[in-house]
């Protein structure tokens, strides 16, 4: 039975299914049969894997806050893609497309049905690309039409920045839109479609594209982003979110952005990244849940105000 590192036991199940895809349910274990247990549905990136919250070791701080605070985590991942070069199959793949906006819901309704704790998801987590689905559902979902969204280094647009042909490295990665900045042949085999000409079509007849729906689509909402302004990969800018929540911001009930100063997208090096950002998104769960984050931790400060020496029983400052 694990533990987290503040005494929590918790216990992940996982299932595989069929024409689905494989997901994953974490829970703290005095909560499961509790109908009134707020849940996570989580999102991973591109590459991601069917456990990636409960099991990634860069996440392991932000699911063990998660575990501590009595939130259940459902996640998983849909069925693999084909690229359209190699005819390769792909797991981890998930790109907002069909299978993949029909089955999160599923891998919801499946835990659900087995443990009461499953049934009342109150956060859209989406990490990367997953932020997309994240948003996606909290829109257009009705079943998630009360849900938070929590946008963790989340995409949060197709088309925004530079749309032009990639030609060897221009335009520069962190200036391609969405829709360009990832491999054709994998985006493309997600979508089921040839040219990025395509993809556009698709992208909006499917209505996922956030940056093109009305500013009060998430009235009355709350929405978390998590970012650093080193993210090369997932840029506040590019990648469509400084666009969207300026648009949406007036129309919240909370409105939240935390800015990770030096943060990367993959924490490399030792650089700082959302990942880590646990505290910001736990005081915004227990705000959206209608609690008080606990107050912060008092520094410590450390500090020589003289040098000292005994003799014969009394105190000599030595200067």
């Amino acid at each position: 039975m694990p533990i987290t590192p503040n005494g929590t036991a918790w216990t992940k199940r996982t299932a595989t299914l069929p024409g689905i895809g494989v997901t994953v349910f974490s829970c703290p274990d005095d909560v499961l049969a509790t109908s009134a247990t707020p849940t996570v549905l989580f999102f991973h990136g591109a590459g991601g894997l069917p456990g990636q919250l409960s099991e990634l070791p860069a996440f392991v701080p932000m699911f063990a806050m998660l575990m501590d605070n009595g939130i259940a985590v459902i996640e998983g991942d849909p069925l693999p893609i084909i690229r359209t070069d190699t005819g390769a199959s792909m797991s981890g793949q998930q790109w907002c497309n069909a299978q993949s906006r029909a089955a999160y819901p599923a891998f919801h309704q499946y835990w659900a049905a087995l443990h009461p704790a499953a049934r009342t998801v109150e956060f859209l987590m989406g990490r990367s690309m997953g932020g997309l689905m994240a948003l996606y559902l909290a829109a257009k979902h009705p079943d998630y039409a009360g849900a938070a969204v929590i946008s963790n280094s989340g995409v949060s647009s197709w088309f925004i920045g530079d749309n032009s042909p990639v030609v060897g490295s221009q335009p520069p990665t962190d200036q391609r839109s969405t829709g360009r900045y990832f491999t054709p042949a994998v985006v493309n085999g997600a979508w089921g479609v040839t040219s990025f000409e395509e993809l556009r079509e698709a992208v909006d007849e499917a209505d996922v594209a956030p940056e093109s729906w009305n500013a009060e689509i998430f009235a009355g909402r709350s929405i978390a982003f998590q970012y650093g302004d080193a993210d090369r990969a997932v840029p506040w800018q590019t990648r469509g979110g400084a666009y969207v929540r300026n648009r949406w911001a007036p129309h919240l009930a909370l409105d939240r952005v935390a800015l990770q100063p030096g943060g990367t997208h993959d924490g490399k090096d030792g650089t700082p990244t959302s990942y880590q950002q646990v505290d910001a998104v736990r005081d915004f769960i227990l705000e959206v849940l209608g609690q008080e984050p606990p107050p912060p931790q008092p520094a410590t400060i450390n500090r020589v105000v003289g040098r000292y020496t005994r003799i014969d029983g009394n105190l000599h400052r030595i200067l």
